[in-house]
């Protein structure tokens, strides 16, 4: 009898111990990559042939970006971006169908795996300025003539470097138990997250001049509109806006005789490209947390959403962001002759990145209208136009309006 209640004792502070462990254990495994990993972390299915398309290719390339002004910056990363295609074609992969210019297409390819091959290194052997004007850069980069992997995170930090690292701004309304919590653990998680392959997170300092405005609160509602306004105002290229919110789940037979809970976090959220408002399609996900108290778990929980969703992001931001396909913009220039209106055109044609320039009209008094195909943005060409000693008046992502300004106007 002494002996059965000894063993009683023993088992009851086993089975408190155990069994969190044991519902923990099966949460995680929730969460694990699928066709990855087994059980006992031993890899599932039969390990794949080496491939020999898999083995890294050296190439050196130079790649050229025009100088506007005095913005090498600029210029630099158009070289980068140029020289990424140059190492392409250098190795071999086919990318023969895209246009002379279209250097962010191909990297939206590249990401989507349409292109057969990546480069999956690379180091900066020498850049400058050529007599010429043109900015260079030399490198020698290792590519592979395969499709990109998901599990190559230095080469899909080298594609969202080359595209300028977009900017990105989080907004979520989140409530965990019922409470405001101090901070978001989702925008935290996120903005982690997304930091660590190269996007730039908005200055929170920035952040906070809009987190309590109205266009705040209805972009986290859905209004796509307010989103925007703030993305723009923040000169952010994405916003992520949403809430998320938790709910205690029912005690779960493994917690039994112990102090764990578990709570479940129920997540709605939209990623907006602040140049073309287009969505992204982002998982909102529902997960499970367990912890010693129902917000402690809840954290839990929440932070699983937000590492659901950063994976589904950081793939997805460079297959739209910068990487549009040709694009019209309307030109409108106040204050110039006949003779500037024929001679503007001929400059427009001329520019990097303009594809095709339609001059609608001139009238005495009235400004000349222009319409310009681009594999640009409207950025690139006020950079240009201001360049000729043109005077930007306003701006948007598909119409800009400049005015001729006589100083300067003699660098035509």
């Amino acid at each position: 009898m002494k002996k059965s209640m000894k063993l009683s004792y023993v088992l009851i502070p086993l089975r408190g111990i155990l069994y969190p462990l044991l519902f923990m254990f099966l949460i995680s495994a929730c969460f694990l990559p699928e066709n990855k990993v087994g059980w006992a972390g031993l890899p599932t299915g039969s390990p794949s042939p080496t491939n020999k398309n898999d083995e890294a290719k050296t190439v050196t390339v130079d790649g050229v970006g025009t100088v506007i002004g005095k913005d090498r910056a600029r210029a630099r990363d158009e070289a980068l971006r140029d020289a990424y295609r140059m190492a392409l074609e250098k190795a071999g992969v086919n990318i023969s169908a895209y246009t002379e210019m279209v250097d962010l297409v191909v990297i939206k390819d590249v990401v989507n795996a349409n292109v057969e091959g990546y480069v999956k290194s690379w180091q900066i052997d020498d850049e400058g300025v050529r007599d010429d004007g043109l900015y260079y850069v030399t490198i020698t980069a290792k590519v592979v003539k395969a499709a990109i992997k998901k599990d190559d995170k230095e080469a899909l930090k080298l594609i969202i470097n080359i595209m300028g690292n977009p900017r990105f701004i989080v907004l979520v309304d989140e409530a965990n138990i019922g409470e405001d919590p101090p901070f978001s653990m989702l925008e935290a998680t996120l903005t982690e997250a997304l930091t660590g392959y190269g996007y730039h997170s908005i200055d929170p300092e920035q952040k906070k001049l809009i987190e309590e405005t109205e266009d705040a609160r209805m972009a986290k509602r859905g209004d796509t509109s307010a989103a925007l306004k703030l993305a723009m105002r923040m000169q952010a290229d994405v916003i992520i806006v949403g809430k998320v919110y938790t709910e205690k789940l029912p005690k779960h037979e493994y917690f039994e005789g112990t102090n764990w809970v578990s709570s479940k976090a129920y997540s709605t959220v939209r990623a907006i490209i602040a140049e073309t408002g287009e969505i992204l399609d982002v998982k909102s996900p529902q997960k499970p947390g367990a912890g010693l108290t129902y917000r402690d778990a809840g954290t839990k929980a929440i932070k699983q959403c937000g590492q659901d969703m950063a994976d589904d992001l950081i793939w997805n931001i460079p297959l739209h962001i910068g990487a549009s396909e040709e694009k019209t913009i309307q030109l409108l220039v106040s204050n110039l002759t006949y003779s500037d209106y024929s001679k503007l055109t001929g400059e427009l044609r001329n520019m990097r990145k303009v594809t095709y320039v339609f001059p609608r009209g001139w009238e005495k008094d009235e400004p000349a209208v222009y319409d310009i195909k681009t594999t640009g943005n409207a950025e690139d060409i006020a950079k240009r136009l201001e360049a000729l000693g043109l005077e930007i008046t306003r701006f948007s992502m598909n119409k800009i309006e400049v005015r001729k300004v006589e100083k300067g106007w003699w660098s035509w």
